[in-house]
């Protein structure tokens, strides 16, 4: 006869490393945001694009254009937060590239990739982000 046990079972070695990669869990947004990858010298303006996911830590956006970003490059980052009429506030931090992704499906529209960040300072609310270049939460 075999005796029962009240262990959990063993976490699969995939799972673990996952959990290991990640202090904090993600949640799926739906915000825009601003990349701007040469926030000192403003060569290009910031590029709008779509969060993904966000956690404590870190950030995945939806670019179209994933070629402007390499592992290693800071940024400055802008998240718009949903307002009221009236009220716009953004979050911002800075940042740096951990990930690139370029998607390669002919069928995903529009063509882009997928760029992970890790936050490098605490994120920091402001209110009324307008006049600011290149910001446009609406």
């Amino acid at each position: 006869m075999m005796a029962q046990t009240d262990a959990a079972p063993a976490t699969p070695p995939e799972a673990a490393s996952a959990l290991e990669r990640r202090r904090f869990q993600r949640h799926d947004m739906g915000l825009s945001a601003y990349l701007d990858g040469d926030p000192v010298n403003r060569a290009a303006a910031p590029e709008c694009v779509r969060v993904l996911d966000l956690s404590g830590d870190g950030a995945l956006f939806r670019t179209l254009h994933p070629q402007r970003y390499t592992p290693g490059q800071r940024m400055a980052l802008t998240i718009c937060m949903p307002g009221a009429p009236g009220v716009q506030a953004v979050m911002k931090t800075r940042a740096v590239v951990i990930r690139v992704e370029i998607i390669a499906d002919e069928n995903e529209t529009p063509p882009g990739g997928r760029v992970a960040v890790q936050f490098r300072r605490a994120l920091q609310f402001h209110r009324d982000p307008a006049g600011e270049p290149g910001v446009d939460c609406k």
